[in-house]
């Protein structure tokens, strides 16, 4: 996955938002989501589990093919680090999602260990089987099952960042009522200055950003990854007891 003449992808940063925005977003999402899959470890409860090192060949790998930038600037700091582990914590949730489900369409833990997915191998396999039978599990399952039919508002833009939409609206728009294409480009470049300004003076390694502002706002869009792991697995359901059909997800 290369742009033009075998050049990186480039992809812009929002540091207030702390998301990837632009035409190559989606791809960077999925590479991340392929790579998440093939290099991190699956024997742990959670993302911030998994070791260090399989974190690091993640974002190398990530880099192989993807330019970062925060406004005119390369950035491949700390902060940016954090964001791209934030994503790439989403996405190993998802693939425990996935996981489950398989777990769920088995009648017997003897039947899953005997058909375990594509891509895991099978000692990461028998450990969440293992896990997924355990009680602990179970009990965070019905909690998180409770919790969702508490959750009366959904996100109305889907999976995509509010970011990401308020970027691509101007150019659907203008695609859908067949608009002035220059001067939409105009306004589109326009927009994109202004928020390069933006993100310039938010970012810590942009020229002039850290002198001109107080140390406490250096920092105070920096967060750990523990503040974004999610507190709990999240589930699609309680999985029954051993012997017993589980039901999948429909």
């Amino acid at each position: 996955m290369r742009g033009y003449n075998n050049a990186k992808l480039v992809v812009q940063i929002d540091m207030e938002f702390r998301r990837p925005f632009g035409e190559n977003t989606d791809d960077l999402v999925g590479e991340i989501a392929r790579l998440v899959t093939q290099c991190a470890s699956f024997d742990v409860p959670y993302w911030r589990d998994v070791p260090e090192d399989r974190k690091t060949k993640i974002y190398e790998k990530m880099l192989d093919k993807f330019e970062l930038r925060v406004g005119d600037e390369v950035c491949n700091d700390i902060h940016i680090r954090k964001i791209i582990y934030e994503i790439a914590g989403r996405r190993y949730q998802d693939v425990r999602i996935t996981l489950y489900r398989h777990y769920q369409s088995y009648a017997t833990d003897e039947d899953c260990l005997q058909n375990p997915p594509e891509d895991i191998n099978a000692n990461e396999w028998a450990w969440l089987v293992n896990y997924f039978g355990c009680q602990k599990f179970k009990a965070m399952s019905e909690r998180n099952k409770v919790n969702r039919f508490k959750q009366v508002i959904s996100h109305i833009t889907g999976r995509r960042s509010f970011k990401q939409v308020s970027w691509a609206e101007p150019k659907d728009a203008l695609r859908t009522s067949g608009g002035s294409a220059a001067a939409g480009d105009i306004d589109a470049r326009e927009g994109a200055r202004r928020g390069r300004d933006a993100d310039r003076a938010r970012h810590p390694c942009s020229m002039g950003a850290v002198e001109n502002r107080p140390p406490s706002l250096v920092t105070a869009n920096v967060c750990t990854e523990e503040d974004t792991e999610d507190k709990g697995e999240r589930v699609e359901e309680n999985p029954v007891g051993r012997g017993v059909r589980r039901e999948a997800i429909e």
